[in-house]
């Protein structure tokens, strides 16, 4: 048997139109739930085609029968594909104390862009980063959300007030309709720093890629997933042994849906379009997240980035996904 590469385990969430699907045992012919939780001998992968263009993609995964034990293969059904979006992810931390408990949060936003309207969404970007030059003296070249409310980077002209505006901007621009906006957070009252910090953003990480993997399938797309490296030149580890993970069982070749699935690519932060407005909405959200925590007033919020699809694990550990307008923090973490 191959030996199963270096991975992550995901967390085990099954969307709520798969948790009583069954299927009739090749062997006994009794009928049995689906296990999605049944780990496979080996990530489920795409191979590219020496012969022809394309890949050959997986299609089926293996599933114990739960009376006869025997193995059967189950097929996923093909979705219909229109076209591929891609989606490029930018990720924001926070740590914080609340009533005498240390806190980690984390969110990821991932932003996808339809061809359509991405021409007009760059030049409106431009212009603003153009603006932010010239207030800065040229010390802003880029949009990073960090960098722009950082008071050091700007003339003693340019207000704090000055600099909101700039934030606020980018989130007009991501409002289009045409803009697909996904958020995972979650946070966690750290003992264990380390592990607890690994494992929020473990689930956070791979609870966003099965969420959208499911929701680009239903709507027809293929994602091509992109990411910021933590560090300029160096690929993210932890999370490519979590994408293998996810590879390794049912769930994974179910949302798929026979379409070939890119390997996740790393590229340089703020080096396209899709970056910087990520780097806006993991920024905005996860500031929004840690003034309500501290009990003052954020001055952009979630909400100024218009619809979008918000993911998150409440306090019993529950996965709370919502299409809102601003983030439901009240429903996700209990924060009014």
């Amino acid at each position: 048997m191959a030996k199963i590469p270096k991975h992550r385990t995901p967390p085990f969430i099954v969307p709520s139109d798969l948790v009583k699907m069954r299927f009739v045992c090749g062997n006994c012919h009794e009928e049995g739930l689906i296990n999605w939780v049944e780990r496979q001998g080996a990530p489920k992968e795409s191979v590219k085609s020496t012969v022809q263009d394309g890949h050959w993609v997986p299609i089926s995964f293996r599933n114990t029968c739960p009376h006869c034990e025997a193995p059967n293969e189950i097929s996923a059904p093909a979705f219909e594909r229109r076209a591929a979006l891609t989606l490029v992810g930018d990720e924001s931390y926070r740590e914080l104390t609340y009533k005498g408990d240390n806190l980690f949060y984390m969110c990821i936003a991932l932003v996808g862009v339809d061809p359509g309207i991405r021409n007009e969404i760059e030049y409106g970007v431009l212009e603003l980063e153009e603006y932010m030059r010239e207030r800065s003296n040229g010390k802003t070249k880029a949009f990073h959300a960090k960098d722009i409310l950082t008071t050091k980077n700007w003339p003693t002209g340019v207000s704090f007030e000055d600099r909101v505006s700039f934030i606020k901007k980018m989130c007009q621009l991501c409002s289009n309709k045409k803009v697909t906006k996904i958020v995972s957070a979650g946070c966690v009252v750290t003992s264990d720093k380390q592990r607890d910090m690994r494992h929020v953003r473990d689930e956070v990480y791979s609870s966003l890629i099965m969420y959208s993997l499911d929701r680009t399938r239903k709507a027809g797309l293929v994602p091509v997933y992109k990411f910021d490296r933590i560090q300029k030149g160096r690929e993210s580890g932890w999370a490519k042994e979590c994408v293998t993970g996810i590879r390794l069982y049912p769930l994974f070749v179910w949302l798929s849906a026979r379409a070939h699935i890119p390997a996740v690519e790393f590229i340089e932060p703020l080096s396209c379009l899709e970056s910087k407005m990520a780097d806006c909405l993991a920024y905005v959200t996860a500031n929004e997240f840690a003034r309500r925590v501290s009990g003052r007033h954020p001055a952009v919020t979630s909400a100024e980035f218009g619809r979008a699809m918000f993911i998150g694990y409440n306090g019993r550990g529950d996965l709370i996904h919502e299409d809102s307008t601003g983030y439901p923090l009240e429903r996700v973490f209990a924060i009014k």
